[in-house]
């Protein structure tokens, strides 16, 4: 499921594999088909394998699949439900999951931490900052390995 291109995957959704850098697996859930790819693309570049999602249906069908993400980015527009609804089942399906919340300006969220997500990122054409959240909060998931 996690391929080696950008292409289409169930309807909106898209899988993307660039010579794995990363082991880890993101689904980046938005209701913007533009959103969605650009990230999926900028993500991709840095090595993750990502899958995309824009439906409850097509997140929960990549929840419970074969290879199930080790983190997701989640925005507040959603098709089909609300994000905090959304979230809460993701968190039910997998509680270790690595969450990031996205929002297309600030104070959209609240007190992120109180839903579950590891971090916060406001929409930008600048993707550094969700970058290097998405590494630091899968890194924190991480066992310590020994040296």
């Amino acid at each position: 499921m996690w391929g080696n291109r950008l292409e289409p995957l169930h309807g909106n959704s898209m899988i993307s594999s660039l010579p794995d850098l990363h082991r880890d697996r993101v689904l980046v859930i938005d209701g913007d088909v533009e959103w969605r790819g650009r990230l999926s693309r900028v993500l991709a570049e840095e090595g993750y394998r990502v899958a995309a999602a824009e439906t409850w249906q097509q997140v929960l069908r990549e929840l419970t699949g074969q290879e199930p993400p080790d983190a997701v980015v989640l925005a507040s527009e959603l098709q089909g439900g609300g994000a905090r609804d959304l979230l809460s089942q993701v968190l039910a399906q997998d509680p270790s999951l690595t969450v990031l919340l996205s929002a297309p300006h600030g104070g959209v969220w609240g007190d992120f931490s109180s839903w579950g997500a590891d971090e916060y990122v406001v929409k930008s054409s600048d993707a550094s900052e969700l970058k290097s959240k998405l590494a630091r909060a899968l890194a924190r998931r991480r066992p310590t390995q020994a040296a």
